[in-house]
């Protein structure tokens, strides 16, 4: 009858609307995944970038050799199995 194919043709309206709502959300997720993953690079770059330009400012020869020295002695070593 003439009422079943309209509520056929209204679910599946209905179902692809929420398949294209879904896809939406899903693709926004992971634009919004990157776009965070790219500041957080970004602000990583910064610190370090800053932070070298403080160290550089602030030790001496001797205090960046002291530091290079502690970081060796505490980094774990490869060991070969």
């Amino acid at each position: 009858t003439g009422e079943e194919v309209r509520k056929e043709a209204q679910e599946k309206a209905r179902q692809e609307a929420e398949t294209l709502i879904s896809r939406a959300r899903a693709e926004i997720q992971q634009e919004r995944n990157e776009a965070v993953g790219e500041l957080r690079k970004e602000f990583a770059d910064l610190t370090i970038m800053a932070a070298g330009k403080v160290i550089d400012r602030s030790l001496d020869k001797k205090a960046h050799r002291q530091i290079i020295d502690k970081v060796l002695e505490e980094a774990p070593t490869l060991k070969k199995d």
